[in-house]
């Protein structure tokens, strides 16, 4: 029931336009917002979800859902971000490669370092080996 008043409150905040609100899961939407300066828009919408619902609201704005998506991440918890790519040069994948794996943490958070070590051609993170199995049960009717 609460993700559905969540996502009331988001069509009402989208101008009673359902075809503007993707619900990806109970806690999670993609928003399409138009004609208002996002950010102020964006802090609104934070403010309505606290005062009517009690929970807290991370935000990320960005000209696509990929990168809504990693200025979400860099939002967490309780936080707003925003990023302009095409303001930073930032339009092909290879523009990547042009900037500091300092300035991609500082636009788009901890994935930033990941998306800097991708464009060049290296692995991020570790590669876990599975555990080695020490027991086995089986239930045999």
């Amino acid at each position: 029931r609460c993700w559905q008043e969540i996502y009331q409150l988001l069509v009402v905040a989208c101008h009673s336009r359902p075809d503007r609100v993707l619900m990806r899961s109970c806690d999670e939407a993609c928003l399409r917002v138009e004609g208002v300066k996002a950010s102020s828009w964006a802090e609104s919408l934070r403010q309505a979800v606290r005062k009517q619902t009690g929970c807290s609201c991370s935000v990320g704005l960005g000209p696509s859902q990929v990168v809504a998506k990693l200025a979400v991440k860099a939002a967490k918890p309780d936080g707003l971000h925003e990023v302009k790519p095409k303001e930073k040069g930032l339009t092909l994948c290879r523009d990547v490669c042009r900037f500091t794996r300092g300035q991609l943490r500082g636009w788009f958070g901890a994935r930033g370092e990941m998306i800097w070590a991708n464009a060049h051609g290296e692995d991020y993170g570790q590669v876990n080996q599975p555990a080695q199995r020490r027991t086995m049960s089986a239930e045999i009717n």
